[in-house]
């Protein structure tokens, strides 16, 4: 995914690039590849980090949980008719 994300920004970059000499052209194709790939390194960094705390809670929550607390009851049928009507 983070490749598809670079070659979106960078396309995004090139197009506005190639559109013309304008003034405004350049620095706003530079600011786009800049900010793009910016934003791509922090999500496959984020990625990264909560896939290893999501490996480590999912191996090591049995281990070191006792248990406890009040057992679960699930809400009853509202829709049911009731035993008195």
């Amino acid at each position: 995914s983070g490749a598809l994300i670079a070659q979106t920004f960078n396309g995004m970059a090139l197009d506005i690039w190639n559109a013309g000499a304008w003034w405004w052209a350049v620095p706003f194709a530079v600011l786009i590849f800049v900010m793009g790939h910016v934003l791509n390194i922090g999500l496959c960094i984020m990625g990264g980090v909560i896939h290893g705390l999501r490996l480590n809670f999912l191996e090591w929550y049995r281990w070191t949980f006792d248990g406890g607390g009040k057992l679960f009851e699930p809400f009853r049928n509202l829709l049911a008719k009731d035993e008195n009507g």
